[in-house]
């Protein structure tokens, strides 16, 4: 992700790429983040450049909900706000028409990285 697309779009990226900045990273100019998957970095790059949330995953219901959990704690993480908003109205969307399956899915992850209060 090119530097000024990356600190746009997050405050995680803002702190971590700073110019002045004592983190590593800035003088690298390379962030790893070893807990995304890819896949949902992917989604996440292609947001930041288009605007558009299309995740990708194998089956409808359960792993479609399993990723957008999984996108909208990314983006918590890396303090997108409006990546975040567009998670939970496509969560919205799907639990207008899957709520059995939407509480079956994948809670636990979302109690273990978000904090008390999360939107989500």
């Amino acid at each position: 992700m090119h530097r000024s697309f990356a600190i746009k779009s997050s405050r995680f990226f803002q702190a971590a790429l700073k110019g002045d900045s004592c983190w590593k990273e800035a003088h690298e100019k390379r962030v790893l983040l070893p807990e995304a998957e890819p896949v949902d970095f992917d989604v996440y790059l292609e947001w930041v450049y288009t605007s558009q949330l299309t995740p990708r995953d194998a089956e409808p219901a359960l792993d479609h909900c399993a990723m957008l959990v999984r996108l909208y704690i990314l983006g918590d993480f890396l303090g997108d706000s409006k990546f975040c908003n567009k998670v939970m109205d496509a969560f919205r969307s799907e639990s207008a028409w899957r709520p059995a399956r939407l509480i079956s899915g994948p809670i636990n992850l979302e109690w273990e990285k978000t904090m008390a209060g999360s939107p989500l």
